[in-house]
C-alpha cells in the first residue's frame, strides 16, 4: 500500500505538468492605459499559448518600475523611451526592447471659431501649407501650461517656424488640471496637457477643438510608449523577449480589430491600478489617442527610417536635449534595442503566422 502511495503521489495531470513547464514573467505596470493590454492578454490566455505565464505588479510610475527592475523584483517594465533617459546613468545595464503604441494625445486643444485646425486646413491646402498656417498664426497667442511637462513641446513647436516663448505668452499652473480649469474659464487660446483633460474638453466640440498633434508638433510631438528591460536578463532570454513580441502584436489585433471583446478587461484593468471609475465608452474615447500597430504598419511606419513616424525621429530631437542625463557611450542601437529584436521577431515565421492567425 506504502508503494502504491508513492507511485501516485509522483502522477501528475497533465494540466499541471504543463503549468509547471510554463516560464513566468513578471511584468510591473503603472497606471496607464497604454500597458494595460498585458494585462488583457494574460486575461485571455495569450501568455499561456507561447508558455509563458504574466505575473502583473502594479507600480505606481515609470520610476518604481525602474528601481523594481533593478533590484530584480521584475524582470520587464512599462516605461516611454524619453522617459528612460532620466535613469540610464544609475540604471547602466537597463533597456528598451519593444516598441508598444504611438500615444497621439499630444496635441493643441484650441477654441472653436478662434484658430483653424489642421484637418479642415490640410483637406483645403495640403498637409504642409496647414501646418505652416497654423504655426504661423501662434504669434502673440497664448497657453495655458504645466510647463514642467509641456514647455519643450511648446518651443519645438514655435521653433519650426523661427519663433520662441517670447512671441506668445505663457500661462503656468502647477499641474494639467489647473491649466485645463482655468482654459475652460477663459484662460488662454490653446492648452497643452494630459490626456483625461484633453478629452473632457473635446468632449465639448461646441467650445473646443483638435488643433492638431504631431503633424503640427513635428518630432516633438511623436512619442512612443515602451517597455523596460535589464541586461542580462534580455540576452538570456531572447526566446522569452520575441515571444512577447508575438503576443503583444496579437494583443493589437483585439484591439483594433474586437474592441467591444476586450474593452470591459481594459477597463477593468486600468480602474483596478488607478483606482479610477472609467467606463468602457471612456476608454473607447481614450483609445484614439493611442495606435497600436500592427506588423505591416509597424514595418512600414515605426521601423522605418524614412516614414515621418519612424521611432528614431523623435530620439534625434529628444536625445540632444537630454544629453547632460545620459550616459556617455549612449546610443539608440545599444541602450535602445527596440529595432534589433522587432526585426529577429519579423525572422520568426512561426510567430508571426500565430500573431496573424484568426481572433477568436
Amino acid at each position: 500500500m506504502l508503494g502504491s502511495l508513492g507511485a501516485a503521489a509522483q502522477i501528475v495531470s497533465p494540466g499541471l505538468a504543463r503549468a509547471a513547464e510554463l516560464q513566468t514573467v513578471r511584468i510591473g505596470l503603472h497606471p496607464v492605459l497604454d500597458y494595460q493590454p498585458w494585462a488583457i492578454a494574460k486575461e485571455m490566455g495569450l501568455d499561456k499559448e507561447q508558455g509563458l505565464s504574466f505575473e502583473i505588479v502594479s507600480v505606481a510610475a515609470q520610476a518604481n518600475g525602474a528601481a523594481a527592475l533593478r533590484q530584480g523584483a521584475i524582470d520587464i517594465a512599462s516605461g516611454s523611451q524619453v522617459g528612460t533617459f532620466a535613469y540610464y546613468k544609475a540604471i547602466p545595464n537597463m533597456r528598451t526592447w519593444i516598441v508598444l503604441n504611438r500615444f497621439k494625445g499630444f496635441i493643441l486643444v484650441g477654441r472653436k471659431g478662434g484658430v483653424e485646425t489642421y484637418s479642415s486646413l490640410a483637406a483645403k491646402a495640403g498637409p504642409e501649407a496647414a501646418r505652416l498656417q497654423i504655426l504661423k498664426s501662434m504669434k502673440g497667442k497664448s497657453f495655458a501650461i504645466n510647463p514642467v511637462s509641456y514647455l519643450a513641446l511648446v518651443k519645438a513647436c514655435l521653433g519650426q517656424v523661427g519663433m520662441t516663448t517670447s512671441d506668445v505668452k505663457l500661462f503656468e499652473f502647477p499641474d494639467d488640471a489647473k491649466a485645463a480649469l482655468a482654459f475652460e474659464k477663459g484662460v488662454g487660446d490653446f492648452y497643452m496637457g494630459s490626456l483625461p483633460q484633453e478629452i473632457k474638453l473635446l468632449g465639448q466640440p461646441d467650445l473646443y477643438v483638435n488643433v492638431g498633434g504631431a503633424e503640427i508638433l513635428g518630432p516633438a510631438g511623436l512619442w512612443y510608449s515602451a517597455m523596460m528591460g535589464m541586461e542580462p536578463w534580455l540576452s538570456d532570454n531572447r526566446e522569452t523577449v520575441l515571444k512577447l513580441h508575438a503576443i503583444w502584436y496579437r494583443t493589437a489585433r483585439y484591439l483594433n480589430e474586437k474592441q467591444a471583446k476586450v474593452l470591459p478587461l481594459w477597463a477593468s484593468n486600468i480602474n483596478s491600478r488607478a483606482a479610477a471609475s472609467f467606463t468602457s465608452d471612456d476608454i473607447m474615447k481614450m483609445s484614439k489617442f493611442l495606435e497600436y500597430p500592427s506588423i505591416e504598419q509597424a514595418k512600414a511606419e515605426v521601423f522605418n527610417d524614412k516614414s515621418d513616424l519612424g521611432w528614431r525621429k523623435a530620439m534625434s530631437f529628444y536625445g540632444p536635449q537630454n544629453t547632460d542625463r545620459l550616459p556617455s557611450d549612449f546610443t539608440t542601437g545599444k541602450y535602445q534595442r527596440e529595432q534589433e529584436f522587432f526585426e529577429a521577431f519579423l525572422a520568426r515565421r512561426d510567430l508571426v503566422s500565430w500573431v496573424n492567425a484568426p481572433l477568436k
